[in-house]
């Protein structure tokens, strides 16, 4: 097996946090951030937590390369959902098993070591230097009066983290879960999918609450905080927009 990151070759994917490379049969997420085991044990442990849900890779343990942590996993060989939903065919029973796995992720009560979602959020709303600082102050004050939960949220849900089209489907990348309320956890996903179209963004968030009874209000009253915390991500793209929601906007 490889001992160096020259060694692992190109990734297969790569991302803001880490990158995926093949490492025999099964897959090597290796965090971009040196000497810190951190990441990379905390999805492991995750990871581990889901095996008996069926709703995550299998987790095969956590390896240092070159000063960097990486979590060996399983490789699933299944399509990425985004690839699909734009078959308006496909789309009706799509939205219905994206529903459902974010559903079944929420049903889990998050292990206690498990990082507290408004406490992430607040480090990162901290972070966010576009807004000004009286805005930081009141957001961090709203944040303080959100409900906490102790639900299992994933942090970075959409359909291009969903491999698979009916009940085999996983969901992967789950760097970012956290114990939290799940309304928190489907304003960001709406968030995420509104960057790219709104329609099913909105379509995915108002299908959630009808079948989980979430009130759409209990979702729409964590944007600016969700919004403000992406900020932190650093995403030029989106920089104007999320400055705009974080003061009060709206995703219509």
């Amino acid at each position: 097996m490889a001992q160096t990151l020259r060694d692992l070759g190109r990734p297969l994917a790569s991302g803001n946090e880490a990158d995926v490379f093949a490492y025999g049969d099964i897959l090597l997420k290796v965090t971009k951030r040196s000497n810190d085991s951190g990441p990379a044990t905390h999805e492991a442990r995750i990871l581990a937590a889901l095996a008996p849900l069926g709703l995550a890779p299998r987790v095969d343990g956590v390896i240092e390369v070159d000063g960097h942590w990486g979590v060996l996993m399983e490789r699933i060989h299944l399509p990425v959902m985004a690839s699909a939903l734009s078959d308006p065919n496909l789309f009706p029973e799509l939205l219905e098993l994206m529903v459902s796995l974010h559903g079944r992720i929420h049903a889990v009560t998050a292990p206690p070591e498990v990082p507290a979602l408004k406490q992430r959020m607040a480090t990162r709303i901290g972070r966010a230097e576009r807004i000004s600082p009286d805005l930081r102050s009141a957001l961090l004050t709203q944040l303080t009066g959100m409900p906490d939960g102790d639900r299992l949220c994933h942090g970075d849900f959409h359909p291009f983290n969903i491999l698979g089209l009916d009940q085999h489907a996983r969901v992967i990348d789950w760097l970012d879960a956290t114990r939290g309320d799940p309304a928190a956890d489907v304003c960001r996903t709406e968030l995420l999918i509104s960057t790219y179209d709104a329609g099913m963004a909105q379509s995915y968030a108002e299908s959630y609450c009808l079948a989980t009874g979430v009130e759409r209000r209990a979702v729409e009253a964590w944007l600016p905080l969700v919004a403000a915390a992406r900020l932190a991500e650093n995403v030029p793209d989106e920089f104007d927009r999320l400055v705009q929601l974080a003061q009060g906007g709206t995703l219509g």
